[in-house]
């Protein structure tokens, strides 16, 4: 082969490099786009977009419904599809289904999965195959059965797990120091939470009628920590925190939050979370008047 023929072949070698290497790009390009700007949502996948909730096809849903309590402090019993018929029947469209830590981790680092099996699956599986939405709900009342809040009744708290309640007496001083991430014995105590999202979420990534997550049922404010430190401070970077953790899990469901005691407080913020970041306002009215309840929509909605 000759000088010149050579110096050919090399031209067209690298002219057939230089469409290879702009074809790659071309294609790696549409795939990025198609990654970042199509909707691979089903219909029925729940999202945010300003302050509305919207489906897969960009329709406002309005999610109207009530906790479904089959477990509390008091009662433990399995669910019941029947009553979950009923619920759909009456005309909700959305069940709220209160979790608890120390039921899902009775023992330090052994997650229960019978009652996952037996408390959690049913009512997913009911609700997806009934086109039902549902709230997973990460509850607590009276912070946890460790603590005793009316010895006369005997009746008790549920939420946290008594081996992470351990070194306290009291509630108090324990939801001080959960709230300052410096739990006795445990100062890693956040994470040991998130942990705990991320494997629900892994569990239930793939439930297109799976609402999201509302993360922390009705926060309690300790003594020792300011209302406004307690709303505007710890309530965001906790929450924070945890979405950040569970987000790298399931990135499509929604995350609920709340306020202090899931009331509205004027000092508080929201996190620095901004996709499918919902709100959730739990409104109790003392004499359950329209007026009373007026009020509080209003505080809450502003």
């Amino acid at each position: 082969m000759g000088t010149e023929d050579k110096k050919k072949l090399m031209t067209h070698s690298r002219a057939a490099i230089v469409v290879l290497l702009l074809t790659l790009i071309s294609i790696s390009s549409l795939l990025v786009w198609m990654f970042f700007f199509t909707d691979q949502l089903l219909i029925e996948q729940l999202r945010t977009r300003s302050r509305s909730i919207i489906d897969g096809n960009g329709k406002i849903i309005l999610i109207r419904g009530l906790n479904y309590l089959e477990v509390t402090n008091i009662i433990q019993r399995l669910p019941n599809t029947s009553e979950l018929e009923q619920i759909k029947g009456w005309g909700f469209n959305v069940i709220r289904l209160p979790i608890y830590w120390e039921n899902l981790e009775p023992t330090e680092g052994k997650v229960n999965q019978t009652f996952i099996e037996q408390n959690i699956d049913p009512v997913m599986e009911w609700c997806q195959d009934k086109e039902m939405y549902l709230v997973l709900d990460m509850h607590q009342w009276h912070t946890s059965s460790h603590f005793i809040y009316d010895p006369e009744k005997e009746s008790r708290g549920i939420g946290f797990p008594l081996w992470l309640c351990d070194g306290y007496d009291s509630e108090d001083p324990f939801l001080y120091d959960w709230w300052k991430n410096s739990v006795k014995n445990y100062p890693g105590a956040w994470d040991r939470f998130a942990d705990l999202w991320c494997i629900l979420a892994e569990r239930y990534w793939n439930h297109s009628y799976l609402v999201g997550y509302d993360i922390f049922n009705e926060p309690n404010r300790p003594s020792g920590i300011s209302e406004e430190e307690f709303n505007s401070q710890i309530l965001p970077e906790f929450y924070e925190y945890i979405i950040s953790r569970v987000v790298k899990v399931d990135p499509h469901h929604l995350f609920i939050f709340e306020g202090q005691d899931g009331d509205t407080k004027p000092m508080l913020e929201k996190p620095n979370i901004i996709p499918n970041l919902v709100y959730s306002q739990h409104a109790y009215a003392d004499n359950h008047t329209l007026e009373a309840c007026q009020e509080l929509t209003e505080r809450a909605t502003s």
